[in-house]
């Protein structure tokens, strides 16, 4: 089996450049001939399996993967989340994420899931001592490992919703390897509401929201949220008086939309 970026050797050498952070004219010289190779013994059918990776996000490559080789290797899992929908729910202190959560859970039939949780228990199955202290790209790969185990011991589940999104980075991450099966959600509350939802005082939700800011949890609304002009984007009103009921579009919309302070608009 084989996996190659592009159909086109040029383009499959400068996609495999581009995930580089620094190429020297020499290895990009490499680069070169080991995909002219790679596609001359594709051409000669060399390969049982030939696996295009295209555009493709992560997860869609390994259920690719998995696929073809559950057949043969028995320990091989058969899918890797498969028509598995997954929002994730970010935001600052108190401003409605479990609310949300509670609401696809019991109105939509959501899962609800912590990331720390996930995080931890791959964590903890790697001997990994302390997995904030790794690279975002790391965590977003715990995470995934977690949510994939979690989702074929579950197999009957394909809704389920992550909460919280805190770190900018790895929710970068995660959306590059989920792709169109992850709906971001970032729900915008005032500071004034917020501070009285606070069941410790306004000061401990002031606290909490240092700690999330220091993660780039605030960052998440730009640009990870901005999508291109063909798609939807919903904006939202959130007040104590229609907290469930305006989370009805999640059921329908496309991954990227925003919960801030607008009314709903749509985007063509």
């Amino acid at each position: 089996m084989v996996l190659l970026h592009h159909a086109d050797p040029a383009t499959g050498t400068a996609r495999a450049l581009a995930h580089e952070t620094s190429v020297t004219p020499t290895y990009a010289e490499y680069q070169h001939h080991l995909h002219q190779q790679i596609h001359r013994l594709v051409d000669e059918n060399r390969f049982d399996e030939v696996v295009m990776v295209g555009e493709r996000p992560v997860v869609a490559v390994q259920n690719d993967l998995r696929r073809r080789l559950h057949p043969h290797i028995a320990l091989v899992p058969a899918r890797c989340l498969p028509s598995v929908r997954v929002v994730a729910l970010g935001g600052m202190s108190e401003s409605g994420k479990s609310t949300a959560g509670e609401y696809l859970r019991t109105r939509h039939g959501h899962a609800r899931l912590k990331i720390g949780y996930l995080i931890g228990e791959a964590a903890h199955r790697t001997g990994i001592g302390s997995p904030y202290a790794l690279a975002p790209v790391v965590r977003a790969e715990l995470l995934l490992d977690s949510l994939d185990r979690y989702a074929t011991a579950h197999h009957f589940l394909d809704r389920i919703t992550l909460e919280s999104l805190h770190d900018f980075h790895a929710t970068a991450e995660l959306r590059r390897m989920l792709g169109g099966q992850l709906t971001i959600a970032y729900i915008e509350t005032a500071a004034g509401l917020r501070a009285l939802r606070g069941t410790a005082g306004p000061t401990d939700v002031a606290l909490r929201d240092e700690v999330k800011v220091t993660r780039g949890a605030a960052q998440i609304v730009f640009p990870l949220l901005i999508p291109p002009w063909d798609e939807v984007v919903a904006y939202f009103t959130w007040r104590p008086s229609v907290a469930l009921s305006i989370l009805n579009p999640l059921v329908t919309l496309p991954r990227l939309f925003l919960l801030g302070t607008f009314t709903y608009a749509s985007h063509k």
